[in-house]
């Protein structure tokens, strides 16, 4: 059986763990290949089917609690029913990848080895990430005994666990870090990561041109062109989602995420103050979890989505903000269409040449699991041994 994955604990990291320990185990040995490649949608679902998380909600809880996903999923447009858009049925996205080099906290490191009896390798936000932010030292990329990098061509996750020449790598000094603008970065990431709900992002860019507008006080601050650019692609961003929004184009449900993260890191002290604008705007707070049983099937001005039902094994299509844009000659919807159903089709632009006909899929969409109303369920806790098996407890759905 499986081990318990951590709070925090990155997909890899799992799987390394899990391999170091009993790579000769069955369950184990469906993740063996996915050690040393580069970890897609793929690999995500099935390391959720071997946890027994179901579905499109484990795959969507993986991505939320174990990835750096919440970084493009946490600002949502209020017409995006699904938390991850397409990524359920996506095979390109990486999500972790052993070429960029893997990083710990020898303090984090010291502290699990104090309660748990072992360590692990925390999901990394992103390469931009350097400090640790319950500890404010600096993040440490190479092994303190060889140098070696922890990545392709250096040590494997595995090190964390076996060491290198004898040493354990939580034997390696702290230095701490002096730059209060890393550790600024690092904690609002941090408690944006902690955060359970994805906000509207038209909430978001309205807070932020407020902040940006209560600058204008300011003559030194105006004078920044990085400000002046900033605050001028928040203003289009905010035109573009007023104007997409009349006529539901699903085309353009942007998130407009980095976007949004340069402007909060560089106007907020913390998450909180930024947190606190927002709430003054138009504020639409969803539970995550509540989006995580649902990804984007289809359409493109139409957007379309598939929720789906573990007790019943079904999936419910829907299509909630039907676009006039489909019915424009232009339109992609109804003409890329690989199939043509009874009960849900845009009618078919007319255009000269070959026309609109039905054609069967390349692939079906992913199967959805039916669970029994009571079935136990393997959830994930924070605590136990590094051998410790999954957890297994009684959910209903």
């Amino acid at each position: 059986m499986l081990l318990r994955i951590q709070s925090d604990e990155s997909l890899l990291s799992f799987v390394a763990r899990n391999i170091y320990v009993n790579r000769y185990d069955p369950e184990v040995k469906e993740l063996c290949r996915l050690a040393n490649i580069a970890l897609t949608s793929h690999g995500v679902k099935l390391i959720a089917s071997a946890m027994g998380w179901p579905g499109c909600f484990g795959f969507n809880r993986l991505l939320h609690e174990h990835t750096y996903f919440p970084r493009y999923s946490l600002f949502k447009n209020i017409q995006d029913n699904s938390y991850s858009h397409r990524e359920y049925i996506s095979v390109g996205h990486r999500y972790e990848y052993n070429r960029e080099p893997a990083s710990y906290c020898p303090e984090c490191v010291n502290e699990d080895l104090a309660t748990l009896g072992f360590s692990y390798w925390r999901r990394v936000y992103r390469s931009d990430i350097n400090v640790c932010a319950k500890h404010n030292v600096l993040l440490v990329s190479k092994c303190p005994v060889c140098d070696k990098p922890f990545a392709h061509k250096g040590h494997g996750l595995d090190v964390m666990w076996r060491g290198c020449a004898g040493r354990h790598i939580g034997e390696s000094s702290s230095v701490k870090n002096d730059d209060p603008a890393e550790l600024r970065k690092s904690k609002f990431f941090a408690d944006a990561f902690n955060c359970e709900s994805v906000l509207s992002v038209e909430a978001v860019l309205l807070a932020l041109r407020g902040k940006f507008s209560s600058l204008t006080l300011c003559s030194v601050e105006t004078k920044n062109s990085k400000l002046n650019d900033l605050r001028s692609r928040v203003e289009f961003s905010i035109k573009v989602i007023e104007k997409n929004s009349t006529v539901n184009n699903g085309h353009m449900l942007d998130s407009h995420s980095e976007l949004v993260w340069e402007c909060a890191l560089l106007l907020y002290e913390d998450f909180e103050d930024f947190m606190e604008d927002v709430k003054r705007f138009k504020y639409e707070p969803r539970i995550a979890s509540a989006l995580w049983s649902t990804y984007r099937a289809g359409g493109s001005e139409s957007a379309q989505y598939i929720e789906e039902n573990y007790r019943y094994g079904v999936g419910h299509w829907s299509c909630p903000y039907p676009s006039p844009l489909s019915l424009l000659r232009e339109s992609n919807d109804g003409f890329d269409r690989p199939m043509r159903y009874r009960c849900c089709n845009f009618t078919a632009p007319k255009r000269k040449g070959k026309q609109l006909s039905p054609k069967t899929v390349d692939f079906p969409p992913p199967r959805i699991p039916m669970l029994a109303k009571g079935e136990p369920v393997a959830r994930s806790v924070k605590r136990g041994p590094c051998a410790s098996l999954v957890h297994t407890e009684f959910e209903s759905y």
